[in-house]
């Protein structure tokens, strides 16, 4: 069982909403001329190509308004706009370039991460045009998404694990994503000083295999139980199913269950917020851009800690 948040602070969400829009950037110039010599062709370093996608990632530009986004910061700082890599380039670069991790956790060490992993569809195709709603049009060109695997703190709403697949296919399940997920909940609880206490899952994370993934961190795992269930997958899904026989939905209650509606809140926060979505033709585009624009929103998320969850049975 957990106690109520305390109320949020809506002067500090407010001045937090606010700044997400606030951006000024200065480039040192040293890093611009990092890698480039006299010979043919440019070379650009890899902190301008991060600085290309965080500006993506916040005003959703194409390529080539992000090359003129980079030309006036540099014209503003008084240096030689040709520095900016072009949009030719970016295209090539922004896939190739390492997303930076997670920011750790803003809770103290010693409190205990439970997960609360979910997935939700973000469109990735570009705005419809009038043959795409003729009947000749066929399912490639019509809107597509992807699934963005989501997995936050129960303690403070952090983002503390993600995965972005195709929206059908082998692997694409959630519960065949979910164990990879809880394993890097558990790095990014350690990570942070904190100790990884188990997770929680809506009726699709009933499996056997998540039981066991937790299992082997040392963790629980709690997913809502078929009416027709059958024991034997896990000793620890057989534990849940004898005490939801007994107790019913209370059962739910008392280890927690209710907590999953956090996630919720978050994928509506992320849509609205940052209005998650892809430009990018091909899946590796678009994850990255997807990816970016979770990572602007991991940086700038603060929460007010509640009381921590303990999965006890």
């Amino acid at each position: 069982m957990t106690e109520k948040r305390p109320p949020r602070d809506w002067k500090a969400t407010n001045d937090r909403l606010r700044d997400m829009g606030d951006l000024t950037v200065l480039i040192d110039p040293a890093v611009l001329l990092v890698g480039r010599g006299h010979g043919r062709g440019r070379a650009y370093p890899e902190a301008v190509i991060q600085l290309a996608a965080v500006v993506r990632a916040y005003f959703h530009f194409p390529l080539r308004q992000i090359e003129g986004k980079l030309r006036e910061m540099l014209t503003t700082m008084d240096q030689n706009k040709d520095l900016a890599p072009d949009f030719s380039t970016l295209c090539r670069r922004l896939v190739l370039t390492p997303l930076p991790a997670l920011p750790h956790s803003s809770a103290g060490p010693g409190h205990g991460v439970v997960v609360i992993i979910d997935s939700t569809g973000v469109r990735v195709s570009e705005a419809r045009g009038w043959h795409q709603d003729r009947g000749y049009a066929k399912d490639h060109r019509r809107v597509k998404y992807l699934k963005l695997h989501l997995g936050i703190d129960a303690l403070t709403g952090e983002l503390c694990a993600y995965d972005i697949t195709k929206s059908y296919g082998k692997g694409t399940g959630d519960s065949a994503v979910a164990p990879n997920l809880v394993r890097e909940a558990e790095q990014w609880a350690r990570d942070s000083g904190r100790h990884f206490v188990g997770g929680i899952g809506d009726g699709a994370y009933d499996s056997g295999e998540l039981y066991s993934a937790c299992a082997e961190l040392d963790a629980r795992w709690l997913a809502p139980i078929p009416d027709n269930a059958v024991r034997g997958r896990h000793p620890d899904r057989n534990r849940h199913l004898t005490g939801v026989k007994r107790l019913g939905e209370e059962y739910h209650d008392r280890m927690g269950y209710h907590e999953r509606s956090t996630i919720e809140a978050t994928n509506g926060a992320l849509k609205r917020t940052l209005s998650l979505s892809s430009r990018s033709r091909s899946f590796e585009g678009q994850a990255t851009e997807i990816a970016w624009q979770l990572w602007v929103y991991a940086q700038h998320l603060v929460r007010t800690p509640r009381a921590e969850l303990r999965l006890t049975g």
